[in-house]
């Protein structure tokens, strides 16, 4: 009866948790964000914000971002941290359960017989009873007894018959180990390990999402720059057209010298921006490479030929709920680490309670039998090993109870309560932060879209000018200087709407990685 009792009481004991339960903190949403259209491109469904990149419509970018996924370094290092962090729970979750372990040793040992009360073999019969009594007993005790065996042996052999010096000792047997979770600290601490895990999972998608962000980012950014390459290309042809013209013209005393020279400083001005340019564009392409966990040289193949911009008109999404912000994974895991700091904290409130437990090993129970649990048989013949007469066992347990130490556990209560306070003002930074990155990415796409409108109506005006220009120059109305002139005016509004275009794509994406990216 009393060992049910006793059992009954170990259970209630272990349903006893101190310290705060965790609760979800509240963050206040706005309905809707500040920055909005009255008109509305379109209603984003979850299937468009999960693969949003899709709404570029260029495959070969779906192929880059695949690419990223399978070979990214960063994010397949993410990925086996979440490993090790579901392993770390493991570990802290077997904490609570008992701990079997089986044990066996086998000695052979010589002990030293250079004492002066050494007795000689031809010793007395009468007492070989009591010696072999002696002996027999004598190798139950571990190796680490060592020296009391052997002095008892010697003891002996000045009344009895001489025994010899080497010895055997075998022993073989279970232990079994338990703490006993009296006020819940091995399982907050198994808590806090699961919350740190399911934190490491969300941090392993963001670096996901913002590798994904990052890949359709560089791979805009290397159309755009190819782009530009193509118009400083031209450019750099026109002035080169002008340069030819004006030394014909000084040539024939038409024109002075400083027209020559100023056409040809504008030539090389616009050669050494066209160095620039291209020097970008390489290394995009080998940062992309990185991205995708590839070789620099076999993704440079790849953008041997032009490759269009994709296009971002339209793709602005319209009615997204506030809400949205947290289903992003960096505020998710700032929450989850919250959480495990919070129960990290009822970890620090337990150590100031006593803890019981029940430790020790087949091992050490000659020098304590009152301490763990264990069962086994030890002899000092390997075919008596397994006899009755060689069973040992064992049962007790270690209670401890804190009593001063000079205010230790208490500084590790405040030092943890500290914790689980930086991490809730984290939580609502993240949370604060991440409207802020919405706002911010909503009032930039709107104003580049709008933009990148007038910049597209400048464009096609000086196209215009250039061919009304071309088709006086045909007839013979206007100079090559004039058609020159209006050719470049042209190509430098082509390339301030490429930047433009390049801009708002930008934006796009990182409104996109900004409301989460995928859920």
């Amino acid at each position: 009866m009393r060992r049910y009792v006793f059992i009954g009481v170990l259970v209630l004991f272990t349903g006893c948790k101190v310290g705060p339960d965790y609760q979800v903190p509240s963050s206040t949403m706005p309905k809707e964000y500040a920055e909005k259209k009255e008109e509305k491109t379109f209603a984003p469904t979850n299937e468009e914000l999960t693969g949003w990149w899709s709404r570029f419509e260029d495959p070969f970018l779906d192929s880059l971002i695949q690419d990223a996924v399978s070979g990214n370094f960063d994010y397949r290092i993410a990925l086996e941290q979440v490993a090790q962090s579901r392993s770390e729970y493991w570990v802290e979750f077997t904490h609570i359960l008992p701990e079997l372990d089986f044990d066996a040793s086998a000695s052979r040992f010589r002990s030293s017989q250079s004492f002066a009360s050494q007795t000689p073999a031809s010793s007395t019969t009468s007492n070989t009873s009591s010696t072999t009594t002696t002996t027999t007993s004598a190798p139950l005790v571990p190796p680490s007894t060592t020296t009391a065996s052997t002095s008892s042996t010697t003891t002996a052999s000045t009344v009895g018959v001489a025994v010899s010096p080497v010895q055997r000792f075998f022993q073989i047997g279970f232990d079994v180990i338990w703490e006993i979770d009296l006020f819940g600290k091995l399982r907050r601490a198994a808590d806090a390990a699961y919350d740190t895990y399911e934190s490491a999972a969300e941090i392993s998608q963001d670096v996901k999402i913002t590798l994904i962000s990052e890949v359709a980012r560089g791979y805009t950014s290397i159309c755009a720059l190819q782009e530009k390459v193509v118009l400083a290309t031209e450019i750099v042809a026109a002035d080169e057209l002008v340069y030819s013209l004006q030394s014909d013209r000084f040539a024939s005393g038409l024109t002075p010298d400083q027209d020559v020279e100023t056409s040809r400083a504008t030539l090389e001005t616009d050669k050494a921006a066209l160095k620039v340019l291209q020097t970008s564009l390489k290394q995009s392409i080998y940062s992309l490479a990185v991205l995708l966990g590839k070789e620099p040289e076999t993704v440079l193949m790849d953008f041997l030929t032009k490759r269009p911009m994709p296009s971002s008109r339209g793709k602005l999404p319209e009615g997204l709920p506030a809400d949205l912000l947290k289903r992003r994974h960096d505020i998710r895991s700032a929450e989850r680490q919250l959480a495990a700091a919070t129960e990290e904290v009822g970890v620090a409130i337990a150590q100031l309670y006593p803890s019981l437990s029940l430790a020790g090993s087949s091992s050490s129970f000659a020098a304590n039998p009152l301490q763990g649990a264990n069962y086994g048989f030890t002899s000092d013949k390997l075919h008596k090993l397994f006899k009755n007469k060689s069973r040992i066992w064992g049962i007790g347990g270690l209670l401890t109870v804190p009593v001063f130490d000079f205010g230790n556990r208490l500084a590790g209560v405040e030092a943890q309560r500290a914790v689980q306070r930086q991490a809730a003002l984290f939580y609502q930074k993240s949370v604060v932060s991440a409207l802020e990155e919405v706002e911010s990415a909503l009032t930039a796409a709107f104003n580049e879209e709008d933009r990148e409108r007038s910049l597209e109506i400048t464009a096609a005006a000086n196209r215009k000018n250039y061919d009304l220009t071309l088709g006086l120059f045909k007839a013979g109305l206007a100079d090559a200087l004039q058609v020159s002139a209006a050719q470049k005016v042209w190509l430098s509004a082509a390339s301030d709407l490429t930047d433009s275009q390049e801009s708002l794509t930008t934006d796009v994406i990182s409104l996109y990685k900004s409301i989460g990216g995928s859920w």
